[in-house]
């Protein structure tokens, strides 16, 4: 069947959201959900961190990964005496994991139900083609002709002439919801999870209102809810009855698994990289770089990728108070100098072109953000011996603190991004080899090593 054009096909798109309802993995969510309200300790959050990783695979239409199940084991042997609720809790997930849920028999009964439902083909979007060989081992004989797969490479460059079908939740491509690549698209989740919500505004001015749409025409939106009965030998235990929006916030953060590429380290650990979002990485002769990669980019040239920047344990206050710590950075020195008088020719010989007495007696001040002209931030960076290859980052530092209009959400990314890469180039001055993961301050780096 062919599946893929290079134009449209259609004039108005329609957006399904089929939410169904498992039992067990409504238990396993709100399970979930109660550990991470009631985590403290470091086992904890390292169980619910797991239990994550293993609702990702639930959520993408896949079986857990043995190696969670087997860290799992490990750490639940350090839990020792404590058998309260949270241990009670963990159990009760391990047991779902290993009895209850049947990934198959629930995308199955999935399947089956949008091709009934349709007179047309579909495609099923997958992230690498063993997905594509589970997936079509659940297809009956009579359907296979009916169903085929596509990948998330083709789906950005081209479109889609019959029926999508994406298991995952929306907010994992909420940006490709909002620029249809089919006429119809069916989301397939479970039911306790946000519904697929469609934005075209590229930008909104004060008060919310939209500066710009990009389209007139939104996709129509349709909720259909799918009944699946649990397992004859499942029996519910007790319900957690929690709002379930602090545990949507964690997955939210979670890296969408269909726009990923698979990573191996030298010694064996697989971890995922979204595609096109831009890593901090050194390449074989030390060079500290931000790339990003697509799905088939040679990795034979790239030695250290920092594939994970946890900065959640950051107050807004940490950050503000980090981009102040980072421009005294350049100030102390000037105010450190023992020939004051010297410093307007000596920052005029390092191009400055206002360094006036009353202008370098304004930078030193702790208020100040930078001089108003490029020039001259350059000049008060070059005399306070910061690497040139530092300055993009102290310019971005300072649009950072001047700006309203970043969340603090973006600068907690972006100072902490900057935070890490000064830490980096300080390490590669004096080492080889990178560790597996550092922190500077409550800011934790993961490091793979591939090369």
């Amino acid at each position: 069947m062919n599946q893929l054009a290079n134009f449209a096909t259609f004039s108005s798109s329609e957006l399904v959201n089929l939410n169904y309802y498992y039992e067990p993995i409504t238990e396993y969510i709100e399970l979930l959900n109660y550990l991470y309200q009631s985590s403290e300790t470091d086992i904890q959050k390292h169980t619910c961190s797991k239990y994550k990783n293993i609702l990702n695979d639930y959520l993408a239409g896949r079986e857990p990964q043995e190696e969670e199940l087997k860290s799992i084991l490990e750490k639940r042997k350090h839990f020792g005496s404590d058998k309260g609720a949270f241990y009670v809790a963990a159990k009760r997930l391990y047991q779902l994991t290993k009895s209850y849920i049947e990934v198959k028999v629930v995308l199955q009964n999935c399947i089956n139900e949008i091709l009934n439902s349709i007179n047309g083909d579909i495609v099923i979007l997958c992230r690498k083609p063993n997905d594509q060989d589970f997936l079509g081992s659940l297809i009956c004989d009579a359907n296979k002709s009916r169903v085929g797969f596509v990948f998330p490479r083709q789906l950005r460059n081209h479109y889609i002439t019959c029926t999508l079908v994406i298991v995952a939740p929306s907010y994992w491509f909420k940006e490709l919801l909002a620029y249809p690549c089919s006429a119809t698209t069916i989301v397939v989740q479970p039911e306790n999870l946000p519904s697929s919500v469609v934005k075209h505004d590229i930008f909104d001015g004060v008060g919310g209102e939209s500066l710009w749409t990009s389209k007139k025409h939104n996709p129509s939106i349709q909720n259909r809810r799918l009944f699946l009965p649990p397992p004859p030998n499942y029996k519910r235990e007790e319900k957690k009855e929690n709002n379930l929006s602090e545990l949507v916030n964690e997955l939210n953060r979670m890296q969408p698994s269909i726009f990923t590429r698979e990573i191996k380290s030298v010694t064996g650990q697989v971890a995922f990289i979204e595609v096109n979002r831009k890593y901090l990485t050194v390449d074989q002769y030390g060079v500290l770089k931000l790339r990003s990669f697509l799905d088939d980019d040679e990795l034979d040239d790239c030695k250290y990728i920092v594939n994970e920047i946890d900065h959640s344990e950051m107050s807004d206050d940490d950050v503000n108070m980090e981009l102040r710590r980072q421009m005294e950075s350049w100030k102390v020195p000037l105010r450190e100098y023992y020939q004051p008088y010297e410093l307007p020719r000596i920052l005029t010989s390092l191009g400055a072109q206002y360094a006036k007495d009353y202008n370098i007696k304004n930078w030193k001040k702790k208020d100040t953000i930078r001089p108003k002209n490029d020039d001259d931030f350059k000049a008060l960076l070059k005399f306070a011996d910061i690497p040139e290859v530092e300055f993009p980052a102290f310019f971005n530092l300072a649009k950072n603190i001047r700006s309203n209009c970043i969340s603090i959400g973006q600068k907690k990314s972006e100072v902490s991004r900057e935070i890490i890469a000064k830490e980096l180039r300080k390490r590669l001055q004096h080492q080889d080899t990178l560790p597996s993961s550092f922190n500077v301050g409550k800011i934790k780096a993961s490091i793979l090593v591939i090369g």
